[in-house]
C-alpha cells in the first residue's frame, strides 16, 4: 500500500463525507451524476469520471480538491465507474476517512449487450462471441459479485448503497429519495431534467463528435449542466442531435447471444444474490 504523509491525507478532509460512484458503465451513471451535481448540497465534481483514484493518482491531493466546485456544501460526490479494482480502492481506504460509496447495479445482459452495441456505433463488425474474447471487459463489467469481493477487502456493505438501473427506469423519483437520504441531504429536492434519458443508444454520427467537443469547450470554461440548462443550451444541443444524427434501431439480443453469455454471467449472478441477501431470478430467466 503506498505511503503518504500526514499533511497530504489530511488535505482531502476537505471533501469529508466524500461519496463515490463505483459504477457499472451503461447503467445511468451519467444520470446519477447530473442528480448528484444538480443538488444545492452537494459538491460533485464538474467532469463525470475523473479517474482521481487511477491514473490522475500522481497529481496529488490539491488537483483532486480542485475539481470540486467551491462553496459551502454538505457533502461531496464524484461518479467514476472504473473504480471497483483492488489499486483504487486500498489507495481510498489508506486516504480518506469519511467515505462512503454507491453502486448502480443492471441486469448483466442488458449490460454487456449496451456496451456492445456501444462499439458497433463506433465502427466495430465483430460478432458478440469475438467481441467478448478480444475485450474481455465487456465480460467484466457484469461480473457483480467478483467486483463486490473485491471491494469487501477494503470497506463493508454498511458503506455501500446499491441502487438498480431497471428501478431508476421504472420509478426514479423514489431511487432519487433514496439517494439524497443515503447522501444526507435534503430528500426531497427534485431536478428539473430527473426523468430525462441520457446517453441513450443512437447509431455513430459525426454529429456526435461535433456536440461531445462542444460540451467540453462549456466545461473548460468553468460551465457545469445546472449553468448550461439555466442559459438553454442543453435543450439547443439535444436538438441539434436530434436533427442531424442518424438514428436506426439497434439491433436485438437473439436467442444464441442470451446462451452465449449465460455460461460467462449465471455463476456470477447466484454469488452475487449470496452477497447483497437479494432474489436475482428475474436476471437468470428472461
Amino acid at each position: 500500500m503506498e505511503k503518504k504523509d500526514t499533511k497530504v491525507i489530511s488535505d482531502l478532509k476537505e471533501v469529508q463525507p466524500l461519496f463515490i460512484c463505483l459504477g457499472v458503465r451503461k447503467a445511468a451513471t451519467t444520470w446519477l451524476h447530473r442528480q448528484l451535481e444538480a443538488h444545492p448540497e452537494i459538491a460533485c465534481t464538474i467532469t463525470k469520471e475523473i479517474g482521481y483514484w487511477t491514473s490522475n493518482y500522481n497529481k496529488g491531493p490539491g488537483w483532486y480538491l480542485d475539481q470540486f466546485p467551491k462553496g459551502n456544501y454538505q457533502a461531496f460526490a464524484e461518479v467514476t465507474p472504473h473504480y471497483l479494482n483492488e489499486n483504487a480502492l486500498s489507495r481510498m481506504a489508506s486516504d480518506i476517512s469519511d467515505i462512503r460509496f454507491i453502486l448502480v447495479l443492471r441486469d448483466p445482459f442488458d449490460r454487456v449487450w449496451s456496451e456492445y452495441l456501444n462499439m458497433v456505433r463506433n465502427g466495430s463488425r465483430q460478432k458478440l462471441s469475438t467481441a467478448i474474447i478480444e475485450n474481455p471487459k465487456l465480460i467484466n463489467h457484469s461480473l457483480y459479485a467478483k467486483a463486490l469481493k473485491t471491494y469487501l477487502k477494503f470497506f463493508s456493505m454498511d458503506q455501500l448503497l446499491i441502487l438498480f438501473f431497471e428501478e431508476i427506469k421504472e420509478d426514479s423519483i423514489s431511487v432519487l429519495r433514496k439517494l439524497y437520504e443515503f447522501v444526507g441531504v435534503n430528500k426531497d429536492f427534485v431536478s428539473d431534467d430527473f426523468q430525462k434519458e441520457v446517453n441513450k443508444g443512437r447509431n455513430y454520427s459525426v454529429t456526435d463528435h461535433m456536440l461531445k467537443n462542444i460540451q467540453l469547450v462549456t466545461k473548460y470554461c468553468g460551465l457545469r449542466r445546472k449553468h448550461l440548462v439555466g442559459f438553454g443550451l442543453d435543450k439547443k444541443l439535444e436538438h441539434l442531435y436530434t436533427c442531424l444524427a442518424r438514428k436506426n434501431p439497434p439491433p436485438k439480443m437473439n436467442e444464441d447471444d442470451r446462451t452465449l453469455l449465460e455460461k460467462y454471467l449465471n455463476q456470477d449472478i447466484h454469488e452475487l444474490g449470496n452477497i447483497i441477501n437479494k432474489n436475482m431470478y428475474s436476471w437468470l430467466q428472461k
